[in-house]
């Protein structure tokens, strides 16, 4: 680590010769003793001079001599300087013993040389230090613990943005846990905050730092004893020290008398970590924050390292952050302040939680009534933000479960990603630490079935688990956080994710938040007590408890799924009672919203029976108005992504947009006249259905299958990708459609107008094209087995682009290529049919195909001689203009197409013949 300036070696805690002396005074005067430094005594300067009364002996007067080392260790010399000045003193001083104490170590021979004389001690600081509190047994059982916990398996190192402290330069941190390290035994004091939201992985960095340094100081490879802090209890005590005296005693099991923790810490002797200062108290405003913070001082500035966690939303913007961080720095606080005034607290209730009770019984357990899992997050005076799992990251955790995902779902933690990659923006949630322990939890206890691809009550179910579970979480952590309860804060959640899907926009700032406070109790079930907090209190108690996250001086939710899934949430609330349910359909609910809401209704058919309800009533209402379309195409979507299968026609006369639809089965269904704007299918399956004179706009369709299904109708900016179809007929005018990636077998497929199709599988289909005036369409790195291909209506005057196709076993019955394909197809006949070779690979491939090409035959790139066509293989080039025109050269034609196709394809020549008639003679009786 870059250093501003030469700080304290944590390796010798004390900064110099006369740092040692005085702290080595400091030590055998909370022993007991009565203590004198520099004194001259027989004509020398001794270093300490210690005296105790002693029962029966009398008074003991020992000499300290200190020994401080910036490396290396005290030799034997050393010692036998300070034995000869002992000797000399010891009768005419009626010394009795004489101590060297080091910062450091002794050599081998130093130690030989005490060990002749038992009236002489070598002592090491560190050995000193136990004397007066040793933790060696407690920081064993902590390491120990902890090594037989999941988390010690499971944890893995997070990146951060910042830097840490007396670090010149602000930036990336790879490692967090391995750079704090660093920071503390390179520099041994310092205050570093971690800031990070829910679920971020600050508790467990804390717990993690914790070990490290209980296993270092085991190994005597530094002397800070680490001391867990939770900040969540601190407003139980009375005051500072009264919290201190407690935490020591529990983590130590010991008592820690007042001086003896104040000495140690001046001199570098702990490593503080304070887990949670937004949990010690939430309803407070900004100067119960900065007086809370001051209560701190004396910890923070004793000259030991500390670490502070918090969420960055408890602060209403950074400038209150760093100026209280100043005020801390510059070591001018008020060192007595006192906590804010406090309320009572009612118990925590651990009670029945909601839907999927296994499960859900299975995560409360875990992450709600379990202590050792609160969140953290840590600031410095250069502010760190812990920051999310990176991909690589969440594929190193998943993997720890290869087996146990093997042996519940019968899928590697591959697959299982896979899985959950589909579920909506769980993608995003799983780079939060406790969010996929959650996810991964969910499914070893079965609610995702990775076997079957389904969820259990949909993501709605898996948010509505979540948010709960860290509700409860947060609600549970201390008396302050219980200004509202997980109900009140889930209903403001819903309030401010109504506020910002209303206004249009993800952030809010802090006013708004107060605005929102301001609500009367008529709109909550608000406690009495309740009243007495004023809007700024419960402002703050929103900010950190309903997923909100700082960016600046606005805040917004930790991710916009959370404000999508409130919204939901509240529209279903209000959708289960029948005469609300109108009013919560007419709004223009974004597609992400009515997932949310089908998958509720999904697991609760009281709410399914309202939606169709309102349906009814919208479809019979005898005037149309805009309210009436909304709550159709609202009830739509609720429909689509509520049932698995549909069998009803809900759509014909009906315009539906912005939808999506996900794994579904649409069977048996006769549709018409429906349009359709910018929706999205999704692993949808259309079987035994058809869809006649409708209009597609940015339909979006990916995966699936359609089965023995028809569509008749219009498509414009549409993309369909990875789609299977099977026996199925498609008649489309076009306009900007792709098609990637997709596989038809069977069934015919005729387009008009402008596509694309590339990436694509055809077997046994007839494909039918035609290219609309000013249209460009392209056919790309596609195959194309036993299939019928042609124009719709003869001859293009706008060819069909290829690149790179295979066609095998196809026939040709009047299709127009691009010039540049026809160019190409003669070329590479003339060089490969000779044998010859040829410095570029064969891009065309036509195996065992026959047919007609129609080329444009004012192309003089294209040499076909005079009569107007050119036979390659079974194919023939066709200048349909030149060939009709010219009657020696249609004999010449028929002649040599019978030639070629009568035996092998007659079943082609007489369609070719029934289909083009001019271009061949007619024989007589014919």
């Amino acid at each position: 680590m870059d250093s501003a300036r030469a700080g304290k070696k944590s390796t010798g805690g004390v900064a110099g010769p006369s740092e040692l002396e005085s702290y080595v005074a400091s030590l055998y005067s909370i022993l007991g003793y009565n203590v004198k430094t520099n004194v001259p005594l027989g004509g020398q300067q001794i270093d300490v001079l210690v005296e105790r009364h002693l029962e029966g002996i009398g008074v003991t007067r020992i000499i300290i001599e200190c020994k401080y080392k910036t490396s290396g260790s005290v030799s034997n010399q050393d010692v036998f300087d300070t034995i000869s000045a002992f000797d000399a003193l010891m009768k005419a001083q009626g010394i009795s013993h004489c101590v060297m104490v080091t910062n450091t170590r002794f050599s081998q021979q130093a130690q030989n040389a005490a060990d002749n004389n038992r009236l002489f001690k070598l002592v090491q600081l560190a050995d000193l230090e136990d004397d007066l509190v040793n933790v060696a047994d407690s920081l064993l059982a902590l390491k120990k613990g902890y090594e037989s916990e999941q988390i010690f398996h499971e944890f893995l190192p997070q990146s951060a943005h910042g830097k840490l402290p007396y670090s010149k330069n602000e930036g990336s941190i790879e490692n967090l846990l391995d750079a704090t390290i660093d920071w503390i035994e390179n520099f041994g004091e310092g205050f570093l905050t971690i800031l990070g939201d829910f679920g971020g992985g600050k508790t467990t960095l804390l717990r993690r730092l914790e070990y490290e340094h209980s296993s270092l100081f085991l190994q005597k490879k530094t002397r800070h004893r680490p001391l867990y802090f939770t900040l969540k209890d601190y407003s139980f005590y009375d005051g500072l020290d009264d919290f201190i005296a407690s935490s020591a005693r529990q983590k130590y099991q010991r008592n820690m008398p007042p001086n003896v923790f104040w000495t140690l810490a001046k001199e570098a002797g702990f490593l503080f970590l304070l887990d949670g200062f937004d949990e010690i108290i939430t309803g407070s405003d900004r100067a119960d924050r900065a007086k809370t913070f001051l209560s701190l001082h004396r910890l923070v500035t004793s000259g030991s390292p500390v670490i502070l966690t918090c969420r960055p939303a408890y602060f209403v913007s950074s400038e209150e952050l760093n100026d209280l961080i100043r005020q801390v720095n510059s070591k001018t606080g008020q060192k007595n302040v006192g906590l804010p005034a406090r309320w009572d607290a009612h118990l925590f209730n651990i009670g029945e939680t909601n839907a999927l009770t296994r499960t859900n019984q299975f995560l409360f357990e875990k992450y709600v009534d379990n202590t050792t899992l609160d969140p953290l997050l840590g600031i410095s005076n250069t502010v760190v933000n812990l920051e999310v799992f990176r991909p690589a990251q969440i594929d190193e955790y998943l993997a720890k479960f290869d087996e146990d995902f093997q042996r519940v779902s019968n899928s590697g933690w591959r697959e299982v990603k896979s899985e959950i990659e589909k579920i909506y923006d769980l993608t995003d949630l799983m780079k939060r630490p406790i969010m996929l322990s959650m996810i991964k939890d969910t499914i070893l206890q079965g609610q995702i079935d990775i076997r079957r691809n389904n969820v259990i009550g949909g993501a709605f179910s898996l948010y509505d688990a979540y948010t709960s579970l860290n509700l409860k979480r947060d609600w549970g952590k201390s008396k302050g956080r219980k200004l509202l309860n997980e109900k009140q804060r889930q209903e403001y959640a819903q309030l401010i994710a109504l506020t910002m899907f209303k206004r249009g926009s993800l952030d809010v700032d802090h006013s708004e938040i107060v605005q929102v406070a301001k609500k009367t109790s008529t709109e909550f079930e608000l406690s009495a007590e309740l009243n007495q907090h004023n809007p700024e209190q419960i402002a703050a108690d929103i900010q950190v408890t309903t997923f909100l996250s700082r960016q600046g001086s606005s805040f917004r939710f930790a991710h916009k799924s959370f404000m999508e899934f409130f919204v939901a949430k509240s529209v279903v609330e209000r959708l289960s009672h029948p005469r609300l349910s109108r009013s919560s359909l007419a709004e223009s609910y974004p597609r992400e919203i009515i997932s949310f809401i089908g998958e509720a209704a999904s697991i609760n058919l009281k709410l399914l029976g309202n939606a169709l309800v309102a349906y009814r009533a919208a479809i019979n209402a005898p005037r149309k108005t805009g309210e009436t379309a909304m709550i159709k195409r609202n009830v739509l979507g609720i429909l689509l992504c509520s049932q698995d299968t549909i069998t009803t026609d809900y759509f014909s006369d009906n315009h539906v947009w912005e939808l999506s639809v996900r794994k579904r089965v649409i069977d048996g269904v006769v549709v018409r006249e429906t349009s359709w704007d910018y929706c999205g299918w999704h692993l949808v399956t259309l079987s035994n259905s058809s869809i006649t004179r409708s209009a597609f706009v940015g339909w979006r369709v990916e995966g699936g299958n359609w089965l023995n299904s028809s569509f008749s109708g219009r498509l414009q900016d549409c993309h369909f990708e990875d789609l299977e179809m099977s026996g199925c007929v498609i008649a489309a005018s076009t306009q900007k459609t792709i098609f990637q990636s997709c596989q038809f077998s069977g069934g015919a497929l005729t387009l008009r107008g402008e596509f694309q199709i590339s990436g694509s599988r055809f077997k046994n289909t007839v494909v039918s094209i035609e290219i609309g005036v000013g249209a460009i369409s392209r056919l790309a790195s596609t195959s194309f087995e036993d299939c019928e291909i042609a124009d719709v209506l003869g001859p293009q005057t706008r060819p069909v682009m290829i690149e790179r196709c295979n066609f095998s076993d196809c026939h040709f019955v009047g299709f127009t290529p691009s010039s540049k394909f026809v160019e190409r197809l003669i070329y590479e006949n003339e060089v490969f049919s000779k044998g010859l070779t040829a410095d570029d690979e064969k891009t065309i491939i036509l195996d065992r195909c026959a047919g007609i090409f129609f080329i444009d035959e004012f192309d003089d790139r294209i040499k076909i001689g005079k009569q107007g066509f050119k036979a390659v293989g079974d194919l023939f080039l066709v200048a349909q203009g030149a060939l009709q025109s010219k009657i020696k050269s249609r004999e010449a034609f028929d002649k040599a197409i019978r030639k070629r196709l009568e035996k092998p394809y007659p079943e082609l020549l007489d369609k070719l013949k029934a289909t083009f008639p001019a271009m061949f003679i007619r024989t007589a009786g014919v």
